[in-house]
């Protein structure tokens, strides 16, 4: 067999393929965002689809919109302004009607400037009516959006967990529609909280604009009757302006703006892969200094997977990603109907790799991978992928539907020694957290009552019946022997050795020996 060249080690347990710096290279460090013109890129590379997609002529419509009413704000602000002049002069001069009429005009002003802030209405409580309008709403709908999104958020995680046993399945449909559910309960929920935060925004509003008058109001009686100077009723509307946006501008807008940056960072990440958009250098990422090495280099040779009648390798090279280590080297083989092919060897020597690369999960090598379609296959890993869901959907994984009958999918249970599973659980609709309530071997057996309800051409275990007890193993392999599949297995115990007809034998560093499964033992 041919030399290996030196390299890393590499687990059968690693996750699937993805790109990882070799050993001479790096991580790339991250500083936190800063404001920065490559920052400004990322954010118009985000909103690029918005302002020139489909509904164009809405967005620079709206925007249009909201220029023309803040210049129409600034208009009223000024006017207000001006009449609140008149209110000091009508107070130091003593005036009522002149000031009274000044008032009025004021008002008028408020009037026209609260609607053009999308429109509300005044609470004459203040912040009782705050409180009885918008508080308990508002506190239940963040409720529902921290909930929502944390169920969302954990949906996505659950994802990026078991990606290779959702791969292997082809369960990729099952799980956008259900994180599809998830993200249109936190959107409905945000356009609710969006509107009612709009109208405490309203509220907020209006009661800022009318504080410039009221103080001149409360102290109009005080002022006119020569009680008190005018000066204290300027200083009061003074103060309290001064207060209020001391308050809100370095808080509110400092905090808003670290989020936007922050937030503008993982929709560019997301809009790469979702909108498919050119990536933008990103501002706190740091350049390689010249330590560090460039990834090791490679002829861009890939393993060319093509569909056909059954299942066969043809002079296929295996490396690890970045092509730094050699797994396996010019392997080929055919599998019949009926073949039942036993993978075995030590740790690390590329078994669980040669699976993923039948499975088109694994292209760093050459030579070409034929299967059969992927519906007359099935993969079982050997952590299986248990949704949270019902016990009926656990049953017909990756499908949404099934024609089999409720005691043909009891039946199913049974044959899997799982024949009390529906009656402790509630019945087959039952949902529950099926990793927590079930052992690693109920899961394990469970995987099985998958291929028997959809009876592929072909099963692909990776070391599918490790925690399982040797009776439990020999009824499950004699059963889908029965069945007349073929099977590909991946295991370390000498007693599955009978259920199959040969044995490829990876040794490491590209070795491999292929032996009829009578003349092996797992002893040499």
């Amino acid at each position: 067999m041919p030399d290996t060249t030196p390299a890393t080690a590499l687990t059968d347990t690693a996750a699937a393929p993805v790109a990882t710096p070799p050993p001479n290279q790096k991580p790339r460090r991250r500083r936190p965002p800063t404001l920065s013109w490559s920052a400004w890129k990322q954010f118009m590379s985000v909103a690029r689809p918005y302002w020139l997609g489909d509904q164009k002529r809405m967005a620079w419509g709206l925007l249009a919109l909201l220029v023309g009413l803040m210049v129409l704000e600034t208009q009223l602000a000024v006017m207000l302004i001006d009449k609140t002049g008149e209110l000091t002069s009508a107070l130091a001069a003593k005036q009522v009607d002149r000031f009274w009429d000044a008032v009025r005009a004021s008002l008028m002003v408020v009037a026209v400037a609260v609607p053009v802030a999308f429109l509300a209405v005044y609470a004459l409580l203040g912040t009782f009516g705050a409180l009885y309008l918008f508080g308990a709403p508002l506190i239940r709908l963040n409720f529902w959006q921290i909930r929502r999104e944390a169920d969302f958020r954990f949906g996505l995680m659950r994802l990026r967990e078991n990606a290779e046993s959702i791969a292997f399945y082809r369960g990729e449909p099952q799980e956008r529609a259900q994180l599809n559910q998830r993200f249109e309960a936190v959107f409905s929920n945000f356009a609710k909280l969006i509107k009612k935060q709009r109208s405490l925004n309203l509220y907020q509003r209006g009661f800022s604009q009318l504080t410039l008058v009221l103080p001149a109001i409360i102290l109009a009686n005080d002022v006119l009757s020569g009680e008190l100077e005018v000066g204290r009723a300027i200083q009061a509307a003074g103060a309290f302006a001064a207060v209020l946006a001391a308050v809100s501008l370095i808080v509110d807008n400092f905090e808003s703006l670290s989020r936007f940056v922050a937030g503008i960072d993982r929709l560019h990440a997301l809009s790469q892969v979702v909108l498919k958009t050119p990536a933008a250098p990103t501002p706190w990422a740091e350049p390689p200094t010249s330590e560090e090495a460039a990834p090791a280099p490679h002829d861009g040779a890939q393993i060319i997977t093509r569909e056909g009648d059954t299942l066969a390798l043809e002079g296929l090279t295996l490396h690890t990603p970045q092509f730094g280590r050699l797994l396996v080297q010019d392997l080929s083989l055919t599998r019949a109907a009926g073949d039942a092919l036993l993978i075995t060897g030590p740790s690390g020597c590329g078994k669980s790799s040669l699976l993923r690369a039948m499975a088109g999960l694994w292209r760093s090598g050459q030579g070409t991978v034929q299967h059969p379609p992927f519906a007359d296959m099935f993969f079982l890993p050997q952590r299986p992928y248990l949704q949270p869901d019902t016990l009926r959907s656990q049953i017909i994984y990756p499908s949404q539907a099934t024609e089999l009958t409720d005691d043909q999918l009891l039946e199913l249970l049974d044959e899997v020694q799982l024949g009390s599973l529906a009656e402790r659980v509630g019945g087959l609709d039952a949902s529950h957290d099926w990793e927590k309530l079930l052992s690693t071997g109920e899961q394990q057996r469970l995987a099985f009552a998958r291929v028997l309800a959809r009876t592929p051409r072909i099963v692909i275990l990776d070391e599918a019946t490790s925690a399982l007890d040797s009776a439990n193993e020999a009824a499950l392999y004699e059963r889908l022997r029965a069945t007349g599949m073929a099977l590909v297995s991946i295991a370390h115990r000498p007693a599955v050795l009978r259920h199959h007809t040969q044995v490829l034998q990876l040794k490491g560093d590209g070795a491999w020996q292929l032996v009829a499964a009578a003349d092996f033992s797992f002893d040499e």
